[in-house]
Formats: C-alpha cells, structure tokens, sequence
C-alpha cells in the first residue's frame, strides 16, 4: 500500500464513523471514558454537541481551561471486524476549544451534525445547556490490523511525508 492509498484510507476510515470515544480528565485526575456523535469541520477538528451537565462536558472545559490534551479513539465495530484483536482503529491527541453559538462556524457545524445525525441535533442545539466543542487532533495513531500501526505526526489530515510505520 502506498502513502496516499493510506492517507485515503484513513480519511475514508474517519467519514465512515459517527461517534467517537473520548477519553478525559477530571481536575482531580480522576479519568472517564465516554462517547459522543461527531463531525469533522473545515480544518479536520471533530465538533460533538454535548449538555453542561455531562461529567464530560465538565472534563472539557477544564481541559481547555489548562491547556491540556485529552484523547479521541475511532474503531471499527467488531461485529464487522475480521478478528476482534486486529480492529481498524485511529487514536488522537486532541486540543480543546468550544465554538460559540454566536461565531459564524456554529450553524455551518450544526447543519453538519444534522444531516450526519439526524433532526435529534436541532432539539439538542436549541437546548441552552447544550455546546459544541470542537476536538483539533495534534497527533494521532493508526492501526490496520496486525503488525500495521502508523504514527500519524500531523494529526487532522496526515501529509505523505508524515506518516511512519511503527
């Protein structure tokens, strides 16, 4: 396979996807794993629309607060895997920051996130405890199956250059 089939593979890999599963910290370094329907903006950030009162919107805000990174997982569903052990998988180092309703991306985003995932986004984006959060990869990993990982040094969309086998 050559560096662009991968790079298209990749893109592909991360269309395909409706959710992705994050992982992040609270200020007590306490760790928490969830989930949450995504679209990718302009610039290849993932914008997910999440409530206030989600322990991980919580997690969020203070990673944007303090600068940190927290982690973004897509993998492949394992009832269609071909082996559970070798799942396609794309992990990602991920800033934070959140998009204001009255910036002019928030409609472009939530037009997306609508056609993507269906007419449950305008309930939630009328909802005022409701923001949208956009995850802008750094760097990342991914992993074909078996003995095939690739470093991923530019995160949103890797340049030919940039990507290593491990």
């Amino acid at each position: 396979m050559t560096t662009t089939q991968l790079i298209e593979e990749i893109k592909l890999f991360r269309q395909q996807q409706q959710s992705l599963i994050l992982a992040s910290c609270s200020s007590n370094y306490e760790p928490l794993a969830s989930f949450a329907p995504f679209v990718e903006d302009d610039n290849g950030s993932f914008c997910i629309l999440l409530s206030d009162i989600a322990s991980h919107s919580v997690n969020l805000r203070q990673h944007q607060e303090t600068n940190k990174e927290l982690s973004v997982l897509l993998i492949e569903d394992e009832k269609t895997a071909r082996n559970v052990f070798a799942r396609k998988r794309l992990s990602y180092s991920c800033r934070v920051s959140i998009c204001p309703r009255e910036d002019a991306q928030w409609q472009n985003i939530i037009d997306k996130l609508q056609e993507k995932l269906g007419k449950t986004i305008e309930l939630l984006a009328s909802l005022s405890d409701f923001n949208l959060y956009c995850l802008s990869p750094k760097k990342g990993n991914y992993v074909r199956g078996f003995g095939q990982a690739y470093e991923l040094k530019e995160g949103r969309f890797p340049v030919i250059n940039e990507i290593q086998q491990l």
